[in-house]
């Protein structure tokens, strides 16, 4: 199942992400967050760099690992969407999280994340849906949000719902970039 974006979900996924002033970017007094040292790393990849084969559907298939830093002092918790943008027609969304705890922190490779806190992807299930294009090169999009709430669902959430819930609550995003070439 692939999931189509609002415009707000396009350009919180977009590469202009950071510069954007979507609705999905402002946070409670209707103004987008300002820059700050909030960053979303990996050990495995540099932004905009290749992901290893390793974290692909070619290699073990496990969430690479994540390094987060400068997480906003006011912030309640955390959630990450990452989307391939390249797939066609429409985001295919690899992994969402949502109420992860609000402080640096390491999600290291192949984590175990509290099935209460995973949201949909567009494989219909809730864990990590590893890069597996069926050819060329392919970006992907690791989205990661400060939010100034925990957010509660009765289900799963989508990705969509989870942009929805998040409106008017980031304080803070993200992004970290990568690409995988498949054969």
């Amino acid at each position: 199942m692939k999931h189509s974006l609002t415009l707000g979900g396009i350009v919180a996924l977009s590469v202009l992400l950071l510069s954007c002033q979507a609705d999905l970017t402002q946070n409670t007094n209707g103004n987008p967050p300002s820059p700050s040292s909030f960053t979303l790393t990996s050990g495995a990849f540099e932004n905009n760099g290749v992901i290893p084969s390793a974290y692909s559907c070619d290699g073990a298939g496990q969430n690479p690992p994540l390094s987060i830093q400068g997480v906003p002092t006011d912030a309640k918790s955390l959630a990450l969407i990452i989307a391939d943008s390249s797939a066609s027609p429409s985001l295919f969304i690899h992994w969402v999280l949502w109420n992860l705890q609000p402080q640096d922190q390491d999600l290291t490779e192949g984590i175990n994340i509290d099935s209460s806190e995973l949201g949909l992807t567009s494989a219909g299930t809730t864990a990590y849906v590893p890069p597996c294009p069926t050819g060329g090169s392919h970006m992907y999009h690791f989205i990661l949000f400060a939010l100034d709430t925990r957010l509660q669902f009765d289900s799963p959430p989508t990705d969509q719902q989870l942009q929805d819930a998040m409106k008017g609550h980031i304080l803070g995003q993200t992004e970290l970039a990568g690409s995988y070439h498949r054969n």
